[in-house]
């Protein structure tokens, strides 16, 4: 797996704002940081060579499964509903 070089998001949606943090990303910092894999994230699965499986988990969440890292992300049709406070 290897994190896209810097400026290589011509595949994502940005806008002005998105763009200069990421023109900003140094990945040394990360290094520094210990948050190396942070670049692995939800977005950037999609980038790393892996089997998927995309099923239904219900009648309102896609369920996207990947062999890379055993990672699984749910993605959700449906209005969220927060429950009533209780206090």
């Amino acid at each position: 797996m290897i994190t896209p070089p810097k400026g290589n998001y011509a595949g994502v949606p940005l806008n002005d704002a998105a763009r200069k943090i990421a023109d900003n990303w140094d990945p040394a910092k990360d290094e520094t940081a210990g948050a190396q894999c942070k670049a692995y994230g939800a977005a950037n699965i999609m980038r790393v060579p892996a089997r998927i499986r995309i099923s239904w988990a219900d009648d309102d969440a896609l369920k996207l499964e990947t062999d890379a890292g055993m990672q699984t992300r749910l993605f959700h049709f449906k209005e969220a509903r927060t429950p009533p406070g209780g206090w």
